[in-house]
């Protein structure tokens, strides 16, 4: 793929705004738009992570620390690759990819967890 060559951007933002960021204002725009890409599934966060000069494994660190899953599976989904998972466990096997196929959802891993443990 070609090098494209950043594009300046200007935004006027209220001052509260600016204060409240600090010296972090175009990381963490960058950060956010590149989070809102990822939910409106437009980026990989892989891409997103080359974009922050992130490996793949710090690239999915980044995007988890910010409240997202990864993979990003919804209940039924995680819930299907567990039984999956367990059923293989019994057999012996070990699973070298995964068993289902993801599909987008907002549902963070920690309130999984939670709901999976209380059950």
């Amino acid at each position: 793929m070609p090098y494209i060559a950043p594009m300046p951007v200007t935004l006027e933002l209220p001052p509260e705004v600016v204060a409240a960021f600090g010296d972090n204002l175009e990381k963490t725009t960058l950060e956010l738009l590149l989070l809102q890409l990822i939910q409106a599934e437009k980026m990989s966060v892989a891409k997103a992570g080359s974009l922050l000069g992130l490996n793949r494994l710090d690239a999915i660190r980044w995007y988890t620390s910010h409240g997202h899953a990864f993979p990003n599976w919804d209940e039924e989904e995680w819930q299907r690759e567990l039984e999956a998972a367990k059923h293989l466990g019994r057999q012996g096997d070990v699973p070298t990819q995964p068993l289902t196929k993801p599909t987008r959802s907002l549902i963070p891993a920690r309130s999984f967890l939670r709901r999976s443990a209380s059950s």
